[in-house]
């Protein structure tokens, strides 16, 4: 029996989706790393489509204080080489 991962890695029509799940992965990481470790810890999706950030959180509320954070958020992550 094979994993999943030999699944995905072995068929080539799927590295699209990698690398596009690979670069989400990683700008999560670079904003919950901009992220107050409270709030990072329920920033739970992100992806950037040109200069639009959109944020996922795990509850309504924290989707909440995630807006009030957007500015300095933006802020942090254009010091940190992402145009918001």
């Amino acid at each position: 029996m094979r994993s999943i991962d030999d699944l995905i890695t072995s068929h080539a029509t799927l590295n699209p989706l990698r690398h596009a799940l690979a670069s989400r992965e990683a700008l999560l990481r670079r904003v919950r790393g901009a992220l107050p470790d409270e709030l990072a810890a329920h920033c739970i999706g992100a992806d950037l489509d040109g200069r639009e950030l959109r944020l996922l959180a795990d509850a309504a509320g924290w989707a909440t204080r995630l807006r009030y954070f957007g500015r300095d958020l933006m802020g942090r992550l254009r010091a940190d080489g992402i145009a918001v």
